[in-house]
């Protein structure tokens, strides 16, 4: 059995060697192991690290990118991959022991697709403490592996022969994995399982800067795809919904303002619209914590800020996705047309 495993990182100089080494420590389990590390120009000590486990073991080899982008490293990973079944896994996640021996055994069984289990580990920060409380079940100590999130490259094991079926959308900056699978279920019956037992760490959410240029990029992807495909199966997280909401709720104040224009300012119709926006809000944060919960006023607050720029954030990029997959529809008919 040859697996290659293939990384994608960029500035991951604190996790890339935990990595490394989670993977390292189980090659005895199969014949054939490597260990790609597709690098997208790290601008820290990243690839120094790399290059001393290139230097040691003869398993680990580093691709050096020119630029940087999820699809974009993982065709280059593909291509160079000389597995029969390539492993995903990202550079800021380390592997449990036992990985590489479950994966095997659904190898072993014809599987073509194996999703594996993510644990997430979030940081001490102020924001990861919202977080957790925010979302407790994403960071459970138990493996996690929600039915909305059906594939994700943090940890799967794929059959290189079904990227002969088609690569890694290099247009779009995330939610590249997930549209892939998609595609490639429709053109083909692939034999797929979840895989709880086989599971990495994921470090996850290190600020809110972060996590907020993480979901508008996410979002963003979302409304690119949902035009080019005409559909809404890519609904992940349910952010196609909550934009067509928020439109909706939009709709329905500028309506209200203009057949009841109580007072017809700037002012009011703003007012009127934080509030409608904020009272769905609030009332989730009510349901989810009864007021014997744990967090303190200021953290409360933090909470409420939160919510609100995801409701912002999340329309804003799907909206934005949607007018980059009109304009390219329509250069694309421009340029048939000539």
């Amino acid at each position: 059995m040859r697996i290659s495993c293939v990384i994608l990182t960029r500035n991951e100089e604190a996790r890339i060697a935990q990595c490394i080494d989670s993977l390292l420590i189980q090659k005895e389990v199969v014949k054939y192991l490597e260990v790609i590390i597709v690098d997208g120009h790290s601008t820290d000590s990243t690839r120094e690290i790399v290059k001393t486990y290139v230097d040691t073991y003869s398993e680990v080899k580093l691709i050096e990118c020119h630029k940087w982008g999820y699809s974009y490293q993982r065709n280059i990973g593909v291509n160079c991959a000389n597995g029969d079944y390539i492993l995903f896994i990202s550079g800021d996640a380390y592997s449990s022991k036992n990985l590489l021996k479950k994966y095997v055994s659904y190898i072993n069984l014809g599987y073509e697709v194996i999703q594996g289990s993510i644990i997430n580990i979030s940081n001490a920060k102020f924001f990861s403490k919202i977080m957790r409380t925010l979302y407790p079940s994403i960071y459970s100590n138990s493996m996690n592996n929600k039915e909305d999130e059906s594939f994700s490259t943090v940890n799967v094991l794929i059959k290189k022969d079904l990227f002969n079926l088609g690569k890694f959308n290099e247009s779009i900056n995330s939610m590249e994995d997930k549209e892939w699978f998609a595609k490639i279920q429709s053109l083909n019956k692939v034999k797929f399982i979840r895989a709880k037992g086989a599971a990495v760490h994921h470090h996850i959410h290190e600020d809110y800067k972060q996590y907020s240029k993480k979901i508008f990029k996410e979002a963003v992807a979302i409304g690119n795809i949902t035009i080019k495909e005409k559909s809404k199966k890519y609904n992940y997280f349910g952010w196609l919904s909550l934009t067509n909401q928020i439109i909706t709720l939009m709709l329905f104040t500028s309506i209200f303002l203009f057949v009841f224009p109580i007072i017809p300012n700037t002012f009011f119709t703003i007012a009127v619209f934080i509030i409608m926006l904020l009272l769905p809000i609030i009332f989730k944060i009510q349901r989810k914590y009864p007021r014997n919960n744990t967090l303190k006023y200021n953290e409360k607050i933090a909470l409420i800020i939160y919510f609100i720029s995801f409701y912002i954030i999340i329309p804003i990029g799907i909206t934005k996705g949607k007018i980059i997959g009109l304009k390219n529809l329509y250069l694309l008919k421009i340029t048939s047309y000539r």
